[in-house]
C-alpha cells in the first residue's frame, strides 16, 4: 500500500513492537481504498509467518475468503445499514478463542452505516476486548459515528491524491497558503488566533477541509515520511517547524475535532460559522502551548 505508506508504517511498527491498539478508525471519503488497506493489513496479521507471504495456510485461507478468524461486517443489501443482530452475532463469535490460535480480525465497512442501536451493541465489545482481537472500522464520513465509539479507536486518516489536487486547484490554493501562514504565526506567537476569522467564515467547510489536509502533512512529517508524499510540499519548511513544535497526540485530537464539525456539515446541520472557527483556532493556539 505505497499510496498510504505512512499509515502502513504506523501499523507495522506497532505490530512489530507488540503494541497494536485493539481498534482503529480509518477515516476518509468513499472509494479511496480504506477497506482494501484494512484487508491487506488483516492478511499480514493472519499470516502464519507474519509477513503476508502468500504461501502459508493463513494466507491461502485469506485469499479464498474462508479464514475463520477474519470477520467482515457490511450493510445488508436491502437496508444499506448494519443491523444490531449482525453486531450481536459478531460479539458471540469473538467470545470464542481464535480457531487458528492467533489474532481475530474484524472489519466493519462502513462503520458509519451502523444505527445507534448497533453502535451501542458494538460499544460493549470495544469496552471489554478479549484475547487478540483487532477492529478496523471504516468511516466514510457520510454519517455520524457516536463519540463513544470514536473515542475508543486510534484514528488513521486517508485521502485521494487526485481528488485533493482537484480540490486544491479549484481556487483553494491561496486559501490553503493563508491558513498555513496563520498556523505558522500562531506557533511563533506572532498573531492572535481570532484575527482572520471573519474573512474566512463564509468558506468555513472549505477551511475545515484544508486544515485537515494541512494536519495530515504535519502528521506525515512527524512520522518521517518522505517529503515527496506531502500535499503542500511548497510549504515544507513551515510544516517541519510546526511538526517539531506540537505533539502528535494533541494533533490527532485536533484532527478529530475538525472531523466532528465536518460530520455535522455532511448531515446538513448548520453551525455558527464564526464560533466554530474561533473554537478551532483557539484549540490550535492551546495545542501550541502544551
Amino acid at each position: 500500500m505505497l499510496i498510504y505508506l505512512s499509515q502502513w508504517r504506523l501499523l507495522q511498527n506497532a505490530f512489530t513492537q507488540n503494541r497494536l491498539s485493539h481498534a482503529y478508525l480509518l477515516s476518509g471519503m468513499p472509494g479511496i481504498g480504506k477497506t482494501d488497506f484494512a484487508r491487506e493489513f488483516s492478511a499480514l496479521l493472519l499470516c502464519d509467518n507474519k509477513t503476508s507471504c502468500g504461501k502459508c495456510r493463513g494466507c491461502q485461507l485469506m485469499r479464498a475468503e474462508t479464514h475463520p478468524d477474519f470477520l467482515f461486517i457490511e450493510p445488508q443489501e436491502k437496508t444499506h445499514s448494519i443491523k444490531i443482530d449482525q453486531i450481536r452475532e459478531l460479539s458471540e463469535k469473538l467470545s470464542r478463542t481464535a480457531q487458528c490460535g492467533g489474532y481475530q480480525v474484524v472489519i466493519i465497512s462502513p462503520a458509519d452505516a451502523m444505527p445507534v442501536q448497533a453502535a451501542n451493541a458494538l460499544l460493549k465489545t470495544l469496552e471489554e476486548p478479549t484475547g487478540k482481537v483487532i477492529f478496523f472500522l471504516i468511516d466514510h464520513q457520510q454519517h455520524y459515528l457516536p463519540t463513544t465509539i470514536v473515542s475508543r479507536c486510534q484514528k488513521l486518516f486517508f485521502h485521494s491524491d487526485e481528488k485533493i489536487k482537484s480540490f486544491l486547484e479549484n481556487d483553494n490554493v491561496e486559501l490553503r497558503d493563508q491558513l498555513i501562514q496563520h498556523l505558522d504565526l500562531l506557533v511563533k506567537r506572532k498573531t492572535n488566533a481570532l484575527t482572520p476569522v471573519t474573512q474566512w467564515q463564509k468558506n468555513m467547510e472549505t477551511v475545515l477541509q484544508l486544515l485537515l489536509l494541512i494536519c495530515i502533512d504535519i502528521s506525515r512529517i512527524q512520522q518521517q515520511v518522505s517529503p515527496q508524499y506531502l500535499l503542500s510540499a511548497t510549504h515544507e519548511k513551515k510544516l517541519i517547524l510546526i511538526a517539531s513544535t506540537i505533539n502528535s497526540v494533541p494533533l490527532q485530537e485536533f484532527m478529530n475535532a475538525i472531523l466532528e464539525k465536518l460530520a455535522f456539515y455532511s448531515r446538513g446541520i448548520n453551525l455558527n460559522q464564526q464560533l466554530c472557527l474561533e473554537d478551532i483556532f483557539i484549540a490550535w493556539e492551546r495545542m501550541c502551548d502544551r
